[in-house]
């Protein structure tokens, strides 16, 4: 039969179960190992004690304090009492502030991205106003004129996005130390953000496109 004791500081100790690990927050560090020791063996100084309440949980600690000096009177002080929400916020403060800093810079590549994007295929569709006005003349319709520009800018469109996904995918791992409560492949995130990318590259391409369609192509060509 194996040993279920150890030995810590010349006290042995009997192991009478294992429990499951607890979900933990904090720094994002490994687990340690833990032990739970009952109280009338350790000595109580410098110990925590957990209470479950039902409602308010600042509500009871005067009663809290009652019980812990009627059970170990002379022995046990409690010098200060803290939610469980408390602890955790504390814990998970430095998770949160990188949680923000991280959202805040995504924010301004994400922006920056749109309006690079916009403005570089607004662009390319208003250099072609010539080529357009040249099919016009030549029998081709108002709308074709607007689905080939479309057509093109969307499929370069459509190929960054999916390149900026792949690479994002392949450091999202070493990303996930950052991450507070979200996943590093979270789908919603990844599908919301190239629909958006999607549909400012559908502006930046239709709004010119509907524009140069508009001319005269008489005007266009003497221009």
């Amino acid at each position: 039969m194996p040993d279920r004791r150890f030995t810590d500081k010349r006290i042995s100790y009997l192991v009478i179960g294992i429990v499951k690990e607890p979900e933990r927050f904090g720094n994002g560090d490994s687990p340690q190992p833990a032990m739970y020791l009952s109280m009338s063996q350790v000595p109580l100084s410098g110990r925590s004690v957990i209470v479950r309440t039902t409602g308010d949980p600042r509500a009871v600690a005067g009663a809290v304090r009652e019980v812990a000096l009627q059970m170990y009177p002379g022995q046990m002080f409690v010098s200060e009492v803290r939610t469980g929400d408390e602890i955790v916020s504390e814990a998970s403060a430095r998770l949160h502030f990188a949680s923000l800093l991280l959202s805040s810079l995504s924010a301004v590549a994400l922006l920056l991205a749109v309006v690079g994007m916009y403005g570089l295929l607004a662009y390319y569709s208003a250099q072609r106003t010539h080529e357009m006005s040249i099919r016009l003349a030549l029998g081709a319709t108002r709308g074709r004129i607007v689905n080939l520009v479309l057509k093109q800018g969307m499929s370069l469109a459509g190929a960054g996005v999916i390149v900026g996904t792949v690479a994002v995918a392949a450091f999202a791992r070493s990303l996930a130390s950052l991450l507070y409560q979200v996943a590093p492949m979270d789908p919603a995130t990844f599908g919301g953000t190239a629909v958006f990318l999607l549909m400012v590259a559908f502006l930046a391409c239709y709004v010119p496109a509907r524009r140069a369609a508009k001319v005269d192509p008489m005007v266009a060509l003497r221009d």
